[in-house]
């Protein structure tokens, strides 16, 4: 599905059908369904804290696409035993959706290589094409938001950016396994336009 989905893309063929939608029972919950397996399989659970009256423009379809696509790579790359977490923001004339996981996280340097096609980092053994996040950004960008990506320490219940983390350094002296140990959350995130 993703092989074709980015062939059509690249080839300015996919083809919108934007709509009024209910988010979170027309996207959201049908992920969700759909990926239960896939979740047992890597002992994960998904948390949804998207509002039942959130409603978004966009293709029913291509934005199911891209949720699965964004939980699936939340499983593969997160940590057995650990929770995906779906989140929402909203502003003035955009709304903001998060798929977050606890795993290995997105190196500091790569967080704009992510969506790129065929992107897969050196750290990890998973197996994959590395299509299902720049398929989302495709798909994103056709309905006039954009996505990105985010990296954290999850430090005593806190999350800490790379940044601040590096920046506060000489308070907190981790080197090497201690330092590898700490956990990692990985953020994608995406912006649509509102209803209205």
């Amino acid at each position: 599905m993703n092989y074709l989905t980015s062939s059509r893309a690249n080839r300015a063929q996919l083809e919108l059908n934007k709509k009024a939608v209910n988010f979170k029972e027309n996207i959201v919950d049908p992920a969700l369904a759909g990926l239960g397996s896939l979740l047992s399989y890597h002992r994960m659970s998904a948390v949804s804290e998207i509002p039942e009256a959130v409603e978004v423009n966009c293709d029913v379809n291509l934005m199911r696409i891209v949720f699965n696509n964004l939980i699936n790579n939340a499983a593969k790359h997160g940590t057995p035993g650990t929770e995906i977490w779906c989140g929402f923001l909203e502003g003035d004339t955009y709304c903001w959706f998060n798929v977050s996981n606890e795993g290995i996280g997105i190196p500091g340097d790569k967080l704009n290589d992510v969506f790129e096609e065929y992107t897969r980092f050196q750290t990890c053994n998973i197996s994959g094409t590395g299509l299902r996040p720049y398929v989302a950004r495709k798909i994103i960008d056709l309905h006039g938001g954009r996505i990105w990506a985010e990296s954290e320490y999850a430090i005593a219940g806190d999350k800490v950016t790379y940044d601040a983390f590096d920046r506060g350094r000489e308070r907190c002296p981790l080197e090497g396994k201690e330092l590898e140990k700490l956990p990692k959350l990985a953020n994608l995130i995406f912006e649509l336009p509102k209803v209205g």
